[in-house]
């Protein structure tokens, strides 16, 4: 990925393997024209975090077609489910402890 860009020009490199929105407002734009747009793409796997309800949203893409998934396949062995106890847990925790937990998830 270039460095101190803020469009990337997709002419010139590839895209992502991962795209990941973070929804506030957001979420039916994300579900609907975003989510079309990486349909387009080729990108393997979109992720759409819901903050406002505490949720992640996980699409495999392939021909021209998405599948939701709770299991990365871009990150072998990650699961989308720590996200969402991440958010859960932010809800009654500080970043700090949220972040330690995280921690001891990835080891």
């Amino acid at each position: 990925m270039p460095q101190g860009l803020s469009v990337v020009n997709l002419d010139h490199f590839a895209p992502p393997n991962l795209a990941i929105e973070i929804a506030k407002a957001s979420l039916l734009d994300d579900l609907g024209a975003k989510r079309q747009l990486y349909k387009n793409l080729d990108i393997a796997e979109y992720w759409i975090v819901d903050v406002g309800g505490a949720e992640v949203l996980g699409f495999a893409i392939a021909n021209q077609g998405s599948q939701q998934i709770r299991q990365s396949s871009v990150l072998p062995d990650f699961s989308l489910d720590v996200l969402k106890s991440a958010l859960q847990r932010r809800r009654q925790s500080d970043q700090i402890a949220v972040g330690q937990w995280l921690m001891t998830q990835f080891q």
